[in-house]
């Protein structure tokens, strides 16, 4: 995790409850006109302090930039092993402080209402931010991955030369190789629900998919040659397909067929990121490479 400073404050004055501060380094930094001004607690009014912090120090936190305090505020809505792994990952990566809000699947909450105000399409993951929320997947980790240059650099910046073919991948990833698979897996939204047509156009879209993981397959795995947000979606699009639709023949799919993209599986879900991630949602310890169901302890993939 980044350095993470967990200050729990009880005065006359103030209260202070369970406050992560981000690069608590800057901590240091004093600013001693706000430190004399700040009234010293009477005797006993401190009831408990689980960080030291001068006067000084305290002032330097309340200079803090407020977006430290802001992205305490990001809430995840997801379901297990749904497109809302992509974004866990994305903020595991650049240790943002976040937390979750099931979308129940096994009950539709994703068409419920409530949900709805926060996606209006009605389906998994929206983010919500100090800004509003945000949904499509691929939306919510490209906005993450600008907002948060400083913690990791998982997208080249707007005046890179690589931004242009990044965001090209990046789309490619999204509109085209997740869109198809969504349509692998729920062929009955395309099609409607005669079998012998699902088969006919099941068919043609895993000769497709093998088509764009052959392309994938023949750039090394990797789509930029710097790790980035494109990786960890990737990583993800070659889990499903050994696993959805589960009453389905999925012979079709072998990942040891594309040598590169296994190895780019195994690189990614040896990170600490996918690790965290795979533990909150019960993934195993090879969720890419060699992916098994998943037993989330809360929640359903399907």
């Amino acid at each position: 995790m980044t350095i993470v400073s967990t200050v729990i404050i009880q005065a006359s004055r103030f209260r202070l409850n369970v406050i992560r501060i981000p690069f608590a380094k800057r901590l240091l930094i004093p600013c001693r006109k706000c430190a004399n001004t700040l009234p010293a607690p009477r005797k006993g009014a401190v009831k408990s302090i689980v960080f030291s912090l001068s006067r000084a120090a305290f002032a330097a936190f309340a200079w803090l930039s407020p977006r430290y305090i802001q992205i305490m505020s990001y809430v995840l809505h997801y379901a297990p092993d749904n497109a809302s792994l992509v974004v866990r990952l994305v903020l595991e990566e650049l240790r943002l402080p976040y937390r979750t809000e099931l979308v129940d699947r096994s009950i539709g909450a994703q068409h419920s209402k409530a949900y709805k105000n926060v996606n209006p399409v009605g389906r998994i993951p929206a983010l919500e931010t100090p800004d509003g929320p945000i949904f499509e997947t691929a939306a919510i980790c490209l906005w993450l991955a600008d907002r948060h240059r400083d913690a990791a650099q998982l997208s080249p910046g707007a005046n890179d030369p690589k931004r242009g073919p990044f965001l090209s991948w990046l789309f490619f990833l999204s509109n085209t190789v997740h869109a198809e698979m969504r349509s692998l897996f729920y062929p009955s939204l395309l099609v409607g629900p005669d079998p012998t047509t699902q088969f006919a156009v099941s068919s043609r879209i895993q000769n497709s998919l093998s088509v764009h993981l052959d392309l994938l397959d023949a750039r090394d795995g990797n789509t930029l040659g710097n790790f980035s947000i494109c990786d960890l979606y990737l990583a993800v699009l070659l889990r499903w397909p050994a696993l959805y639709p589960v009453a389905a023949d999925r012979q079709w799919f072998d990942l040891s067929r594309w040598p590169n993209l296994q190895a780019l599986a195994q690189k990614v879900e040896a990170r600490d990121s996918a690790r965290a991630a795979a533990k909150a949602e019960g993934l195993g310890p090879t969720p890419f490479s060699n992916p098994q169901p998943a037993t989330p302890p809360e929640g359903s993939a399907l």
